[in-house]
């Protein structure tokens, strides 16, 4: 039982790793914030990739997450120095496959949009696949007080 609840509390706890690009996704942040907008039309479009991090090194969280769940999986097998070696060699493939986990979570494809305002100043845009919008399009860019873009179809 001990295993089930903790395998379901890595899952749930890694699953929170994912980001959101969405155009209607707002954060507190930025809720009820004034945001300039600008009309513009979109020239081009590109499927990107979003991630944070180059490597495993940077998803500390999965990686202490799955070495804990490892070790204490890895300690319920054998009795002794072997219980020991079980949850050391548990916690060394944890800690492994949660950064790799966290690392695939945290991977999104994403679309990136080159955008011509109506003044004629381009503005590049990378937010997620979903709407999906096309060149040629009529778009709002809406550009937040922090720096975040977004488009979002006239």
């Amino acid at each position: 039982m001990k295993k089930i609840a903790l395998v379901l509390l890595s899952v749930s706890f890694f699953a929170s790793c994912s980001r959101e690009t969405s155009p209607d996704v707002y954060d507190d942040q930025n809720f009820g914030a004034a945001e300039t907008t600008y009309l513009g039309t979109i020239l081009e479009m590109h499927e990107v990739h979003v991630q944070n991090g180059e490597g495993l090194q940077d998803n500390t969280t999965g990686m202490v997450g799955g070495g804990v769940a490892g070790a204490l999986l890895g300690s319920t097998i054998g009795k002794g120095d072997g219980s020991v070696v079980a949850a050391v060699a548990g916690g060394l493939l944890g800690a492994t496959g949660g950064a790799a986990l966290e690392d695939h979570l945290r991977k999104s494809k994403a679309m990136r949009y080159i955008v011509q305002l109506d003044n004629g100043e381009l503005k590049t845009i990378v937010q997620s696949i979903e709407p999906r919008m096309h060149p040629g399009e009529k778009v709002y860019v809406m550009i937040s007080n922090s720096g975040r873009s977004r488009i979002i179809r006239k």
